[in-house]
């Protein structure tokens, strides 16, 4: 029990973790956590994480470099 992380000991001293971390999954499909920093677009939920993805792969924007064609 020494590399897992606990939120509490229960009243009969066993350990608990908070059962609900999980938030959903982001536009991308990745697993959104309590805490996590997220935008949201038209209803869409996404990591700040992925927000480039999400551009890039779901609205259709195009990544260049400045300067080159």
């Amino acid at each position: 029990m020494e590399d897992e992380e606990y939120d509490h000991i229960c009243p009969y001293g066993c350990y608990e973790k908070e059962a609900d971390q999980h938030e959903g999954n982001d536009a991308c499909g990745d697993e959104v956590k309590k805490g996590d920093y997220i935008l949201i677009h038209n209803g869409e939920t996404i990591l700040e994480s992925n927000a480039i993805d999400y551009l890039v792969d779901i609205l259709g924007a195009e990544r260049k470099v400045a300067g080159e064609n």
